[in-house]
């Protein structure tokens, strides 16, 4: 049903560790303790040091955050690569605004971590990467605008990472374009087949699940 880069670490986790829970849960473990350090570092940059350590720590005894941790399923993994793009991406926009060297770097390490959430879980990581750079250009009064340039560099990044399991995996099974590109990441969402219940019924398991 998705895409493969989940798989694969676990699979190197078992070829270490042998077959068992703890090896299976270690990929999903380490996605975990990895987005606490880099919310942290974000919201150091954003907060400072005090409101970033109480956010990290909350989200440390948050049940739901607890929960995807130690379970096998790829929403872990994928919020460490959409978490990590967008540390870096900030720090791109920051260092671009003071005119400081290392924006470019960061900007490819934001397209390179979007690029992984592709490969961890599709289509969905640029949204949860895209949405946020749009709403800080219009909301953040001295932000940077971003040059067509640079948006086709990270792209051409994105793609990189993609294009050759992608490729490879529908030309060896043509129908997999149809069932994962467009069920799973455009059907699903108008007339769902899957979690049939209406996006509402999830609000309150957001709401009480990031609850300390």
């Amino acid at each position: 049903d998705k895409p493969p880069l989940f798989y694969w670490l676990v699979m190197l986790s078992y070829s270490i560790f042998g077959y068992h829970d703890g090896a299976a849960r270690l990929i999903s473990a380490l996605a975990m303790h990895g987005t606490i350090l880099l919310t942290y570092l974000l919201g150091r940059r954003i907060v400072g040091e005090r409101s970033a350590f109480w956010g990290a720590l909350l989200l440390t005894v948050s049940p739901l955050f607890l929960g995807v941790g130690r379970l096998l399923v790829l929403d872990g993994l994928l919020t460490l690569w959409v978490t990590l793009a967008l540390l870096a991406a900030y720090l791109a926009l920051e260092k671009s605004l003071a005119g400081a060297s290392g924006s470019r770097t960061w900007w490819y390490v934001a397209a390179l971590a979007c690029g992984l959430g592709v490969l961890t879980k599709g289509p969905v990581a640029l949204v949860l990467v895209l949405i946020p750079l749009w709403a800080h250009r219009r909301l953040v009064v001295d932000s940077v605008a971003i040059s067509w340039r640079a948006w086709c560099g990270f792209y051409a990044v994105v793609l990189a990472v993609n294009l050759p399991w992608y490729v490879a995996v529908c030309w060896q099974r043509p129908e997999f374009v149809r069932y994962f590109l467009w069920q799973h990441n455009v059907e699903r969402f108008v007339d769902p087949f899957d979690h049939v219940r209406p996006v509402w019924f999830y609000v309150p398991i957001v709401v009480f699940g990031l609850l300390p």
